[in-house]
């Protein structure tokens, strides 16, 4: 299983992410404060983006989301300003909860 832990907080270079296909955890904070991070990929396999993963990524505009069994934590994108302002999250139909509900 293939997890990712505080990988690049408050980097000031980073603007686009795409991670590996057997991705399957992103943990807290892993890229929180990334104020040049403007798109994000999560792939088919994500399971579960832990809180405040992407929280404060003030540029963050596009957020695609190809797992049907992710969990993303409601804190999840926290303070993502740009995102919150064009409203471009793209996450499967078939996602019905945040990790928050199942708890």
């Amino acid at each position: 299983m293939h997890r990712l832990y505080v990988m690049c907080d408050n980097c000031a270079e980073l603007s686009e992410i795409s991670f590996s296909p057997s991705l399957k955890e992103i943990g807290a904070f892993a890229f929180s404060v990334n104020t040049s991070l403007e798109k994000v990929t999560l792939p088919p396999n994500t399971e579960l983006v832990s809180d405040e993963a992407f929280s404060r990524c003030t540029s963050l505009k596009t957020v695609t989301v190809f797992s049907e069994a992710l969990k993303m934590s409601a804190t999840a994108l926290d303070e993502c300003t740009s995102l919150y302002a064009i409203s471009s999250v793209t996450i499967p139909y078939t996602i019905r909860k945040t990790a928050a509900d199942t708890a």
